[in-house]
């Protein structure tokens, strides 16, 4: 978890990442401001000011996606 200064400077590093470091594979609703999973399995989400990364591990990624999810909500309602 990664907090910035600003949500428009968590926002501007968040889109800076996509295509530099990571390629979007998927855009999951209902998480943070905005999200996506990356071609490693990797959820990205951005909540206002925090950035959030989550990998679980899976090769499967049926069971990441839902793993990764999961965790996401558990965290999200304290991310600010």
């Amino acid at each position: 978890m990664y907090v910035d200064r600003s949500a428009a400077e968590a926002k501007t590093t968040f889109d800076g990442l996509v295509g530099l470091y990571f390629q979007v594979e998927s855009k999951p609703r209902g998480l943070g401001d905005e999200a996506y999973f990356d071609t490693h399995l990797g959820l990205h989400i951005l909540k206002g000011k925090t950035r959030l990364f989550i990998e679980t591990g899976f090769s499967d990624s049926t069971k990441g996606h839902h793993y990764s999810g999961d965790l996401a909500k558990i965290v999200l309602p304290n991310a600010g």
